[in-house]
């Protein structure tokens, strides 16, 4: 059965995405722990830039270590665009986090944040 769903690109333009609903769902059975096998953990993903060039990773990584204690966060920058004067990062964290870091007061002012969008190898957006 296939059907249109709307979706966003990451530029929030609605795009239409073919599904086959047949063939997608995600799994409920509990499974023995001595078989490791589980789902990943699911992360929120950011886009930030317009950040300084002379901030790295490990600068961002204590920032919101500082601001979010006893969490875990994966940052890495994203390539330098020729003549930039800005960086950007993509920056992964636990879900649970995701309200809180989708909120304009958790970041240093002029920083722009947005949903990262991992494109499939077609040029897709995920």
């Amino acid at each position: 059965m296939l059907s249109q769903r709307a979706n966003s690109n990451c530029h929030g333009s609605p795009l239409l995405v073919e599904v086959d609903l047949a063939e997608v769902f995600f799994g409920k059975g509990n499974v023995d722990s001595s078989a490791a096998f589980a789902a990943a953990t699911r992360k929120a993903w950011l886009y930030v830039g317009r950040v300084g060039t002379d901030v790295k990773e490990e600068n961002i990584v204590r920032y919101l270590k500082n601001k979010f204690p006893n969490n875990t966060f994966e940052v890495e920058m994203l390539p330098e665009r020729e003549n930039s004067n800005s960086v950007a990062f993509k920056v992964g964290a636990d879900m649970s986090l995701s309200e809180e870091l989708n909120k304009t007061e958790s970041w240093p002012n002029g920083v722009l944040v947005e949903r990262f969008c991992f494109f499939r190898k077609n040029g897709l957006p995920n």
